[in-house]
């Protein structure tokens, strides 16, 4: 692709801006228009090069940058590659994880299995559900007498504290492995970005690109 430039200012020329600098001349196609022509109005031809975009890393953006004229009469585009810094990349990284934790513990589909078998729900509303009928229980002196529970399997239990108690810690138990890992997460992102054998480009990688897994001892 070709374009016009304006020879002092460097500026790129649409068609219509060199057929007025031949004004009162009718110019109808520009292409028949030799170098010392365009000379004379103070115009040139560059070849004009639009550099693909690279590929880059998800947490990474791209911006147009400075057009390369390193080579005389061809104009290239060129691209910057963004990428957040390390306090910018911790705290990113550190969302993420309380992200994915929050979107684990308060999963809508959560239930938990009672040593007997029973299977009872525990997303929110459950929860939430739950911590009314206690609520309510501790005001009213206790459950009603014909008070029940329903279960995942659709089948009604009598509901009672200890019901409610048992149900309350097997969820302490699905969700306790989910703290840790968020936990143990930070505190690897924490010292990456403390890590003096890296540089700040590797510190950014790293993390950026840890995954919802333990990390490795």
């Amino acid at each position: 692709m070709q374009k016009f430039i304006d020879v002092s200012t460097q500026e790129i020329l649409n068609e219509r801006d060199v057929k007025q600098r031949f004004e009162p001349m009718i110019i109808n196609n520009l292409d028949g228009l030799g170098g010392e022509q365009l000379d004379s109005v103070g115009v040139s031809v560059v070849d004009y090069i639009e550099t693909p975009a690279p590929e880059v890393e998800p947490w990474q953006t791209l911006e147009q940058g400075p057009l390369d004229k390193t080579v005389a009469g061809v104009w290239s585009t060129t691209w910057i590659v963004v990428s957040p810094t390390v306090a910018e990349s911790l705290e990113m990284r550190k969302a993420a994880i309380e992200q994915k934790r929050d979107l684990l513990r308060n999963d809508p589909n959560a239930t938990v299995t009672l040593d007997d078998g029973r299977v009872f729900q525990t997303d929110p509303i459950s929860r939430d559900l739950m911590n009314q009928a206690k609520s309510n229980a501790d005001l009213n002196g206790g459950f009603a007498v014909d008070a029940i529970w329903r279960g995942a399997d659709n089948v009604n239990y009598p509901r009672t504290t200890a019901l409610f108690a048992e149900i309350s810690a097997k969820e302490e138990e699905r969700q306790q492995p989910i703290w840790y890992l968020s936990w143990a997460l930070k505190e690897e992102v924490e010292s990456i970005a403390a890590s003096e054998l890296l540089t700040d480009d590797e510190k950014v990688t790293a993390i950026m690109s840890q995954a919802w897994a333990m990390p490795a001892e």
